[in-house]
């Protein structure tokens, strides 16, 4: 294990802690509040685990929540109401039966829906039940974290703050509770969207935590995405806006102690203004 000199670095002013998340994915109930502590806050619920006497009472009632949630002529509550059922089962042993992953899988396309969906109370909802996948299943949750990430980065530029914050909040929570390696690429990708200054500044912090996260972790390999990610923090320390520079600036930093000679000689190919930037840094440290 690698003690960071960056390891205090905050992800960004406005951003919210990630570090009250349950500590296990054994954990009952109590996960719910400290999910929804930190961003969403919501008018009391019966949040209680929900549990099962088998697999075919597990797989009747998510049957019942992905009707309600493909239900569009109902009134959205009801979408809302199954969300909340949602959450009570992941709190409760379903997630411990050997078929939860493949349940889980066959429901994933209809939750996605009420992720990328345009009211905001729904979408708060369903970023707090994968939020609390991401606690309750660790690295279990690993397979999916990748199609949820996609989903949710579509949402973090959405111009209703619930909305983009919910997204913002939860692909935070995704990137604590599992490998995130796999998801870099995504972030590197949304990092050089040209036409949205939220995008970029959201996905310089998500770079920073999955460079945070390898130094920690000295099985996390990341050869395969240097090429890429040189090219995303050369774009970001030139950004328009001073809190993505900022980070890209950390990003370098987190870069260099992952890899100090491919960092070295990536310094003098990089152009001296950013450069400036970079070492500037050292004024506020």
């Amino acid at each position: 294990m690698k003690t960071s000199r960056l390891s205090t670095v905050p992800t960004s002013s406005s951003s919210t802690s990630t570090s009250s998340s349950p500590s296990s994915s054994s954990g009952s109930g109590s996960s719910t509040n400290t999910v929804g502590s930190r961003l969403f806050t919501q008018t009391k619920v019966d949040n209680s685990p929900l549990d099962f006497e088998n697999e075919k009472e597990l797989q009747k009632k998510l049957d019942d929540i992905v009707s309600e949630f493909r239900n569009k002529d109902k009134e959205w509550t009801f979408r809302l109401k199954a969300l909340q059922i949602l959450q009570r089962i992941i709190n409760g042993n379903g997630i411990e039966f050997k078929g939860w992953s493949s349940m889980l899988r066959s429901i994933s396309p209809a939750l996605i829906e009420q992720l990328t969906e345009l009211r905001s109370t729904i979408v708060k909802e369903a970023c707090a039940s994968v939020s609390l996948l991401g606690f309750r299943m660790k690295s279990k949750f690993e397979p999916f974290a990748l199609q949820y990430t996609q989903a949710l980065i579509r949402m973090v530029p959405v111009k209703t703050t619930i909305i983009s914050e919910s997204a913002h909040q939860t692909l935070k929570d995704i990137l604590e509770s599992v490998s995130t390696k796999n998801l870099l690429q995504t972030f590197l990708d949304a990092s050089l969207d040209q036409h949205n200054e939220q995008l970029r500044k959201r996905c310089s912090e998500y770079i920073y935590i999955v460079l945070s996260r390898a130094i920690e972790n000295d099985g996390m390999i990341l050869v395969s995405s240097v090429p890429a990610l040189e090219k995303s923090i050369q774009k970001l320390l030139i950004d328009g806006a001073s809190e993505t520079r900022q980070m890209a600036r950390y990003c370098f930093w987190a870069y260099s102690e992952l890899n100090e000679k491919s960092a070295t000689l990536y310094s003098t190919l990089i152009s001296l203004q950013p450069l400036k930037r970079i070492f500037s840094l050292f004024k506020n440290i």
